[in-house]
């Protein structure tokens, strides 16, 4: 892990400054391509859109700075959001997960969203538990550089391990036969009806991990850091978190 300097100036006072605040996003594809409705722009208007681009908004507007965030896009890994956080190029990164690594170099917030990790696997594969797929001559596929990699490594020891830069397409290449992904929309295997997701004989989905995602801060920076929790707070006695919880949660499959 490089090398992190203690934040000596809040990035709260460097946004009230410049009437602005700088958020790293990864856009990805619209719902209707069967992404999750994170943060995409919409296809009509090029308008970020999503669940984290509406409460990154409402974040601006308490604020009291534009209400719409500069969007910094950032694509790669997670530590590259993280190095973007810690070189001063934004101010926060809205939805990493926490990990107890990833907490020695970030500070986060409070709970900004939930979705489980799930296994996806062809229509046709004999695999029903976690138990078929932890085998040697299995491959099993994540994300590279995010956290699903613990998660598999955790649930599938002796399988072999595939980092991707791709979704389950790396299944369709036959390059893996499993793909541990968070989080899944239902319209994604309404689009690939030839996938499916482990579930348990009455139905329910294997769920290899229910994680959370986190505003993070730059490390030390205890004025942010405090006042984004108060705005989790405040929102979610205010209803407003729970509103857009459950938007997100239907949108994914359950």
């Amino acid at each position: 892990m490089p090398e992190v300097l203690l934040a000596r100036t809040s990035a709260v006072d460097a946004a009230l400054g410049r009437g602005a605040l700088r958020v790293a996003v990864k856009f990805h594809p619209s719902p209707e391509e069967g992404f999750a409705p994170e943060y995409y722009r919409d296809p009509s208007t090029g308008r970020p859109s999503g669940v984290v681009c509406e409460l990154m908004r409402l974040m601006a507007a308490d604020l009291g700075v534009d209400p719409e965030p500069e969007w910094i896009e950032i694509c790669g890994v997670w530590q590259d959001q993280f190095d973007a956080l810690h070189a001063g190029d934004v101010d926060l990164v809205p939805k990493p997960t926490n990990t107890p690594r990833r907490a020695l170099s970030v500070e986060f917030a409070g709970r900004l969203l939930n979705y489980d990790v799930l296994a996806l696997v062809r229509q046709s594969s004999p695999f029903q538990t976690i138990h078929d797929v932890n085998r040697p001559d299995v491959r099993v596929a994540f994300t590279r550089g995010s956290s699903n990699e613990f998660v598999c490594r955790r649930h599938f020891p002796t399988a072999q391990m595939v980092p991707t830069e791709l979704k389950a397409d790396v299944i369709d290449e036959d390059t893996a036969d499993v793909f541990v992904s968070a989080p899944i929309a239902r319209r994604y295997l309404e689009l690939k009806p030839h996938l499916r997701a482990l579930r348990e004989r009455d139905g329910r989905l294997v769920v290899l991990s229910s994680e959370y995602a986190h505003p993070a801060v730059r490390l030390g920076d205890q004025r942010f850091l405090n006042w984004i929790n108060n705005w989790l707070a405040y929102h979610e006695a205010q209803g407003t978190l729970g509103h857009w919880w459950e938007w997100w949660r239907a949108s994914l499959l359950q």
